[in-house]
């Protein structure tokens, strides 16, 4: 129930009561128990509405400090091959980057991990938190690639 109904059947609850005195000059007793029953049923259904929208409350509160938690865990980054990575003491990236999906959609900084793949052999990069997969690789082995690219480009 909405925070809106929750308030309109408390108010209700509470009017209902205040004419119960009324009631029961005007009704017989029978009556008069009906319309106790009646009330307190719209007192049991708001106090239940009151009750799920403190748990929703509450739920929404832990999701808050989730995310806050999350975004002090931020750290420097450096882009390379297409991924986040952390910056290396030579100022290069360095280990598995980041998932990309997890990053731009929940805005949370996981790495991805590699994965060994039976029976096939070698190992694939995936996100623990998403199970995103990737073709990334750890940035040693990228950066290895490159500079030796780099340096038979040279000598030649």
């Amino acid at each position: 129930m909405e925070p809106v109904g929750a308030i309109s059947a408390i108010g209700q609850a509470i009017d209902a009561v205040k004419a119960l005195k009324d009631f029961e000059r005007k009704f017989d007793a029978a009556q008069f128990k009906l319309q106790i029953a009646d009330h307190t049923a719209a007192l049991a259904d708001a106090k239940l509405s009151v009750v799920g929208m403190q748990e929703e409350l509450n739920s929404k509160n832990r999701e808050i400090e989730n995310l806050k938690a999350n975004f002090r865990q931020r750290t420097d980054t450096i882009a390379y091959d297409g991924f986040r990575y952390e910056i290396g003491a030579d100022g290069k990236p360095t280990g598995y980057p980041y998932c990309n999906r997890c990053m731009t959609i929940d805005g949370v900084m996981i790495k991805v991990e590699a994965v060994p793949m039976a029976p096939k052999g070698g190992a694939v990069t995936v996100c623990p938190q998403c199970d995103s997969k990737y073709s990334a690789y750890k940035a040693e082995s990228i950066m290895h690639i490159f500079d030796n690219l780099i340096s038979d480009k040279g000598e030649t």
